[in-house]
């Protein structure tokens, strides 16, 4: 019998030199962008913003003619012809009223120092959560650093490093701090659309697990916390809301129904019948319906280190909206796990890491690409509806030619009956 070996630590010295590295780094970079404003564009930041600003002088953060004046300024556009909205619930506006107070400068570099330490912290907490080893930890962080939609996190200044952030904190805590994995839980409601499945089985495992009611307390208490906070900064907040008018494009803003979107649920409603936007939501409701009959299934063994993964995939696939490449940020759940089943069978590495590294590099370098062949830098957002599929299939290929499965550590789970249920579900 071979004796147990212990598994490997982190090299102290690797972190310490990794940490002063990217510090150098960041300072670098925060000069870099000083002194060059215009190498670091503020594209979809400002509608943090500037809803920011409008919402704490009392003004309709979401109402375009209000936003506009100050979009114009601070992305030195004065002719700006299209606004960008925050179409964001209200508490999102209570998270993001901090970056009103700062110009629209300082509270970019403040943003963006957010989202990087969002992705770090989160790259790593998700290494320990599927047992990846200590001394390879700095996989996770190059992961995290030189996957493809991180990069546009960075380009467009959007805000998925948070959602990321939720789904991470959550997976670390939910055993042996379930109120607090539900504080966390509550970043998924910056946009509820995307993670649906996730949502979904949180409610549904409240039915079952004592700890489960507590995670979805300590969510609900969080969201509700925002909302109250919003609703202090400016009471007229949640009609201005419901009054937007996303319904419909106006001369100086798009409606998100009118986005092309990088969707099979976009596709479908364009193939039977672009105006009707409900349509959207079809495929939605039939993963919805799958992930009920699979929980359903599975509840008594329901293992979240192992169904993270999966659930994160089946929401990006089948919302009914978004799922933009600075969004697919959350399919570093299952590439992390995946990356550490595969780092267990040596001979599929080359398949996976050659695979993202494709991937990566092709979405990365697609705006010159787009440049080259029609003059303009950027690429067309709903070109990459073949991101998500492509980590599915790689996923797939590389573990099935191993037939290995994450081992993830297993732990005790008290399932309660639920009157409600019939008793052939509850035995």
């Amino acid at each position: 019998m071979n004796p147990e070996v212990e598994p490997p630590r982190t090299r102290p010295w690797i972190v310490v030199l990794g940490g002063v590295a990217a510090l150098a780094g960041l300072v670098w970079c925060a000069r870099f962008v000083t002194e060059h404003p215009t190498s670091l564009p503020n594209k979809d930041f400002v509608q943090y913003w500037s809803a920011a600003r409008v919402n704490l002088a009392g003004g309709n953060p979401y109402d375009a003619a209000q936003l506009k004046p100050l979009q114009a300024a601070a992305l030195g556009q004065p002719d700006l012809a299209n606004v960008t909205m925050m179409w964001n619930p209200p508490w999102v506006v209570a998270l993001v009223a901090p970056l009103g107070w700062l110009s629209s400068g300082a509270a970019h570099l403040t943003f963006l120092a957010v989202q990087l330490v969002a992705l770090l912290l989160s790259v790593t907490w998700l290494w320990k959560s599927f047992d990846g080893p200590a001394d390879r930890l700095w996989v996770a962080w190059l992961l995290a650093l030189g996957f493809g939609p991180s990069v546009f996190i960075f380009w467009w200044g959007q805000i998925g490093g948070l959602l990321l952030l939720g789904l991470a904190g959550f997976l670390r805590y939910r055993e042996s701090k379930p109120f607090v994995a539900g504080l966390f839980a509550a970043l998924l409601a910056i946009k509820p659309h995307l993670l649906f499945a996730v949502g979904l089985v949180l409610l549904l495992d409240a039915i079952v697990s004592k700890s489960a009611r507590r995670t979805l307390l300590g969510g609900a208490l969080a969201v509700l916390l925002a909302a109250g906070t919003a609703w202090l900064l400016n009471p007229e907040v949640y009609s201005h809301y419901s009054n937007a008018g996303w319904q419909s494009s106006t001369s100086i803003n798009t409606s998100p129904k009118d986005w092309k979107q990088p969707l099979v649920a976009y596709w479908l409603r364009r193939a039977v019948n672009p105006n009707v936007f409900a349509i959207q939501f079809v495929p939605l409701v039939i993963a919805s319906i799958g992930v009920v009959v699979y929980w359903l299934k599975n509840r008594s063994t329901w293992n979240w280190t192992d169904e993270l993964p999966k659930l994160v995939l089946v929401s990006v696939l089948f919302t009914a909206y978004g799922a933009w490449m600075f969004d697919l940020v959350v399919l570093l759940v299952p590439v992390v796990a995946a990356t550490v089943s595969i780092l267990r069978n040596p001979g599929n590495r080359p398949l996976w890491f050659g695979g993202l590294a494709i991937m990566t590099v092709f979405s990365t370098v697609s705006p010159w690409l787009n440049r080259a062949f029609t003059g303009h830098l950027e690429t067309p957002m709903q070109q990459f509806i073949w991101v998500s599929p492509a980590v599915l299939a790689l996923a797939f290929l590389s573990r099935s030619r191993a037939g290995h499965k994450i081992d993830s550590r297993p732990f005790p789970r008290e399932v309660e009956p639920c009157p409600s249920m019939p008793r052939v579900l509850a035995s």
